[in-house]
């Protein structure tokens, strides 16, 4: 699309200058399909740069990785139960908060994951539904107004948004009545289509919504009608083709599982090796073979 020209939010920030610093940021570089292999393959994860991005809302990609691995390494190590992996967690928690506060949200997500598992299961009650609704309400409100998050230091920024999206995720798992709300088909048809909807929307607002932008004032409708048709077409072309690309995300789910599994069974397989004989030297210098036990196929019985 950026080849054939198909993106307009370059002509729609050139037009409306207050659009500059979002909308005439993206796609400003020639591009070439090795720099798009580089890009998918390589730079996502590893060398994510805004300026040359093929997506911006990739900017997760390197945060989502570390993050991952800082999970797993974590429960790896500590496994689940242990007498000292709250005060770990909660150690890293604030180290993150201090420094890097996007990974703080995976260790908050895990302590969340363990304290929905465990008592707070039993602690639920009308009151504390009401309370945690009150406090999603109060934070999805506070949350729309970022001169209170920060006054533009990044830092602070980070930290509240950080626990503005604990307290949401927190409020939810722990109240039953938000968890009835966020199970009903709309919001499960929201979730299966939700990456998908993720990845495309950047796309079709540089080349849809920028050109309706610059095209329906030419049609001496209102702005606020002008406004609305924007809205009403981008919302149902990005629903639309989210669920196009539905089958190939799960296509791309399967194929990573098949792949990691098959790469597993690869490292692993010397694991699992025929029983062979092998020597060993007595003290009398006669030499006895023994068999060396192995660990039965998937599906053998003991």
């Amino acid at each position: 699309m950026l080849k054939a020209g198909l993106f307009f939010n370059l002509d729609a920030a050139a037009q409306y200058p207050v659009l500059s610093d979002w909308l005439g940021s993206f796609y400003k570089f020639h591009a070439t399909i090795r720099s798009l292999l580089s890009f998918s393959l390589c730079d996502v994860f590893f060398r994510y740069n805004p300026e040359t991005t093929y997506n911006s809302s990739l900017w997760t990609m390197p945060v989502e990785l570390f993050g991952s691995f800082l999970v797993y390494g974590f429960l790896a190590i500590f496994g689940r139960g242990s007498a000292i992996q709250w005060k770990v967690a909660l150690l890293l928690t604030l180290a993150f908060l201090c420094s890097t506060p996007l990974y703080a949200c995976f260790t908050l997500g895990y302590l969340i994951a363990e304290l929905n598992k465990g008592f707070v299961e039993s602690a639920r009650s009308k009151g504390v539904d009401f309370f945690l609704g009150s406090l999603f309400v109060g934070v999805c409100i506070f949350s729309t107004f970022p001169q209170f998050r920060g006054g533009g230091d990044e830092l602070t920024y980070d930290i509240v948004t950080c626990l503005i999206a604990t307290a949401i995720v927190a409020s939810v798992s722990f109240s039953s009545a938000l968890r009835g709300f966020f199970s009903n088909n709309l919001s499960r048809f929201l979730g299966r289509i939700s990456f998908p909807l993720y990845l495309i929307q950047i796309i079709v607002i540089c080349s849809w919504s920028s050109y309706l932008f610059l095209k329906i004032p030419m049609l001496g409708i209102s702005n606020l009608l002008a406004a609305m048709l924007n809205l009403v077409t981008t919302v149902s072309l990005c629903v639309g083709l989210s669920v196009l690309l539905l089958p190939i995300e799960r296509f791309s789910i399967s194929a990573s599982k098949k792949l990691g599994g098959f790469l597993l069974i690869k490292s692993t397989q010397h694991l699992f090796r025929e029983p062979h004989s092998s020597v060993a030297s007595n003290i009398d210098g006669s030499r006895t073979a023994f068999t060396l036990p192995v660990a039965p196929e998937a599906g053998e019985s003991g």
